[in-house]
């Protein structure tokens, strides 16, 4: 790489000599090889992220296990206490990040698994709708 990098230098005189074909063929060699962060490891997971546009596509290949260490599981029990997401149509207009970020009390009332929970309020008036487990918080008194 050296005879590259004297290129850069104002007023360089340049000959090609074999180190130039030595520095060419390793540089060649180099962006050829894929980086390798960890060897593979068989029958081990794998998640493969693809974005795609007009003009490019790029992938990202991430080891199951590495991503999973950074996941922690949650789930409420009937009877916990929540606070519920306020979503963007119930925000009041203007106030912007210092708005309340949750709202009310609920208690869980039943399950529907995959992270999906009823609720209803301290009064027990059922909250219509199930809540995703995104969209809530756990109230801790």
């Amino acid at each position: 790489m050296k005879p590259f990098f004297q290129l850069l230098r104002k007023k360089a005189n340049f000959e090609w000599r074999s180190q130039c074909s030595e520095a060419l063929e390793d540089l060649k060699k180099y962006l050829f090889s894929p980086p390798l962060l960890s060897t593979h490891v068989a029958n081990e997971e794998f998640f493969l992220y693809v974005a795609v546009s007009n003009h490019a596509v790029s992938a990202v290949l991430q080891l199951a296990k590495s991503f999973n260490k950074n996941v922690h599981p949650r789930q409420f029990l009937p009877g916990d206490l929540e606070l519920r997401k306020v979503m963007d149509h119930k925000k009041v207009p203007g106030e912007e990040k210092l708005g309340a970020n949750c709202e009310g009390l609920y208690k869980v009332t039943s399950a529907l698994g995959n992270g999906t929970y009823y609720l209803a309020d301290l009064a027990w008036k059922i909250i219509p709708r199930p809540w995703n487990i995104a969209n809530l918080k756990k109230y801790f008194q």
